[in-house]
């Protein structure tokens, strides 16, 4: 019975055969807009880059990924076209959040129980996720029992085969690996963030992922943005207190750190320049063609997300000082992670009924992802209780 309720596709699918139409797409962003703003609350004066600042950032994030991902589902049917090309910059959202996060909880709390419980908070709910989807879908209501023991090994060996988006997961787990090393050399904080975007710099020359060489400097960006918080802080408390800064003290700051950074750099510089040369050498399909076009796109994608980053936390911080927050926002953002698990499991799962405004079946795939957001997270909450104090026991 259920085999006639959902379908399978490999990639990204919802049924094409609804009501698509820009009209139904304009009435899916007017209702998403007026749920942003009809959830806007007086709050207490915060400092930027609060939590509850943090979270509404991620909402809005998660929440252009969600319509992205339906967007590529459609093929960028009407306006959807617009947000056809916002996935990476906002997936660099979430890393430049997780650096900054991530590096101050290491400052406060040091690296004990670091590594266990950061892998843990991704890995649990992933795996959680995942065994929903194997078990509930492929085994019961797809059929598909000879594929499910394959399906459990792929979830530890190749989670992207499991649902395309899970390639997340696996590099924000490279970074708090790169993280925890860097940090146990016991190093001044340039030191480590000199490190970090080195590891960014190898990342974008190496034969990574292309959604890995996207985003190769986010994360980094995002720790440096830590490293710097109190004076960074301090600058954005100011301007928001309405007083002007002067060319002086906004390049002053900046002039030190690269005065810190000198020495280290020009250590590498030539070596890095001569392992350029080779990398874009070696990539060259023709000595005729344009070498230098991979390490352009590189940077031009980084550029782009770490831009598009400033302007989301730069636009949440504003609404932060005439103390408004969403309280729709905040709600995405508390559940960003759980519904970046869920979302592609059930858009590839959800069939749409024939007929039917793109609008209404929208909302109701939309709702249905944030109840399996709720459920998950409470559960994850309660696997990782019990983990937790069978760690601390032990």
């Amino acid at each position: 019975m259920f085999n006639h309720l959902f379908f399978y596709q490999k990639i990204l699918g919802l049924a094409v055969n609804n009501l698509v139409d820009n009209r139904s797409i304009l009435n899916t962003f007017i209702i998403l807009s007026i749920l942003i703003l009809i959830s806007f609350r007086k709050t207490i004066k915060e400092r930027p880059l609060s939590i509850s600042q943090t979270n509404q950032m991620k909402g809005i994030a998660i929440l252009i990924i969600i319509v992205h991902h339906v967007s590529l589902a459609l093929n960028g049917a009407g306006y959807l076209s617009l947000l056809h090309h916002l996935g990476f910059p906002s997936v660099s959202i979430f890393l430049v959040l997780s650096g900054y996060g991530v590096f101050l909880s290491i400052e406060k709390k040091g690296l004990n129980n670091f590594f266990s419980k950061r892998v843990m908070r991704v890995y649990i709910p992933f795996v959680l996720a995942m065994t929903g989807k194997i078990l509930i879908f492929d085994y019961f209501i797809l059929n598909e029992r000879s594929r499910v023991m394959s399906s459990f090994v792929n979830m530890f060996v190749s989670p992207a085969t499991l649902d395309m988006n899970m390639w997340f997961i696996v590099y924000i787990l490279f970074w708090y690996c790169i993280t925890y090393v860097i940090f146990s050399l016991n190093k001044s904080n340039k030191s480590k963030i000199f490190y970090l975007f080195l590891t960014g710099i190898l990342v974008g020359i190496s034969p990574a992922p292309e959604t890995w060489v996207e985003n190769s400097f986010s994360f980094p960006f995002g720790c440096w943005i830590a490293a710097n918080s109190r004076l960074i802080i301090e600058k954005l408390e100011s301007l928001l207190a309405g007083e002007k800064p002067t060319l002086s003290s906004i390049f002053h700051p900046a002039k030190e750190q690269l005065n810190n950074y000198i020495e280290t750099f020009t250590l590498y510089l030539s070596f890095s320049i001569v392992c350029l040369h080779l990398w874009v050498w070696m990539k060259s399909p023709s000595p005729s063609a344009n070498i230098y076009s991979p390490i352009i796109n590189i940077i031009a994608h980084d550029i782009i997300g770490i831009s598009f980053s400033i302007l989301i936390i730069g636009l949440v911080i504003l609404l932060g000082k005439f103390k408004i927050r969403s309280t729709f926002l905040n709600f995405l953002g508390e559940n960003s992670f759980e519904l970046y698990l869920v979302h592609g499991t059930l858009l590839t799962l959800f069939r749409l009924m024939s007929g039917v405004d793109f609008a209404v079946i929208f909302f109701v795939y939309f709702i249905i992802v944030c109840v399996s957001s709720i459920v998950l997270k409470k559960l994850n909450s309660f696997v990782s209780d019990l983990l937790l104090k069978s760690i601390d026991n032990s």
